[in-house]
């Protein structure tokens, strides 16, 4: 089975992120509302981006770091991770590979895809993927809670607000020639359609 998940990614994963899974996990971006929408335990694992400059950007949140800490989570940073993956293994195994952050703003207004599947060829490259960031990352302790704690700087977004985008501006065509030669029929139907649409400017 290999299904994409698009629009709505985290509530369309719900059925199979619970906690009686065991989650092995590589998510780059860690808001406050991703202890919700991952349910870790003491057999789980996953590797953040917890480098300073990530911090500084407010990509990975303390308290839910702290809070997968003290539930005995195996909960380990790899800068310049960038990665949107999740092993899970119960009774079934999936694996899960797409863009999706761990974030509110991303389960509530960002258009996500993912994709699930239960190949056993991907899936054992998910798991040997994430053996190999393990490997490479280093685990999360109260010295990295400590610090992160005092550097971290929230997200300059409001959660569930789109950033305003730049004001339309007017679209203005017009056509330049060195004689009195008619206009190509191609470029006068193109020069309607486009008056049609925008408007005729004068000057």
């Amino acid at each position: 089975m290999i299904q994409l998940v698009a629009d709505g990614t985290w509530h369309g994963l719900e059925d199979y992120l619970h906690a009686d899974v065991c989650k092995r996990a590589a998510i780059s971006y860690i808001g406050p509302a991703a202890a919700d929408l991952l349910e870790l335990t003491a057999d789980d694992m996953i590797i953040v981006d917890g480098s300073d400059v990530a911090l500084l950007a407010g990509q990975v949140d303390p308290n839910t770091i702290s809070r997968w800490h003290k539930a005995g989570v195996d909960v380990r940073t790899l800068p310049n991770l960038h990665a949107k993956m999740i092993h899970l293994e119960g009774g079934e195994t999936y694996a899960i590979i797409g863009s999706a952050n761990a974030s509110a703003r991303s389960r509530d207004l960002l258009r996500e895809a993912a994709v699930l599947t239960d190949d056993e060829g991907l899936c054992a490259q998910v798991a040997e993927q994430l053996d190999v960031w393990w490997v490479e990352s280093d685990p999360i302790g109260q010295a990295w809670l400590k610090r992160a704690r005092e550097i971290y700087r929230p997200p300059a977004h409001i959660p569930g607000q789109r950033r305003p985008g730049p004001r339309p501006r007017r679209l203005w065509v017009g056509i330049a020639v060195n004689d009195a030669a008619p206009v190509p029929p191609k470029a006068a139907a193109g020069r309607e359609n486009l008056e049609q649409r925008y408007g005729r400017g004068l000057g």
